[in-house]
């Protein structure tokens, strides 16, 4: 298989192919992409590695969102978030974390 240089645009392409692209906004796989070129010294995301960041994080419009899934009363304000896990902000309001 050709290998084929990592960027944003290929980065958003590759979830669209394998089935992914309504995991993550577009503003949502930008966050990501970012975080990851910030956190790997190269980029290398093959379909197993997609599912995985599918599997790994979860995005969230607001606050009220995250809610539905975690616990309101632990998880109140985004230092109570962070000091659990990654966060990823994507614009004023959304955010991307690491599930746990």
């Amino acid at each position: 298989m050709l290998q084929q240089e990592m960027n944003r645009f290929r980065f958003h392409q590759l979830f669209e192919e394998y089935g992914r692209g309504e995991n993550f906004s577009y503003e949502g796989l930008d966050a990501l992409y970012d975080f990851l070129e910030d956190s790997f010294e190269t980029l290398d995301i093959d379909a197993i590695a997609l599912f995985a960041l599918c599997c790994d994080f979860n995005e969230y419009q607001n606050l009220e969102e995250f809610h539905t899934d975690y616990d309101e009363e632990n998880f109140s304000t985004m230092d109570n978030i962070e000091a659990m896990t990654i966060v990823i902000p994507v614009n004023d309001e959304g955010f991307i974390i690491q599930a746990f």
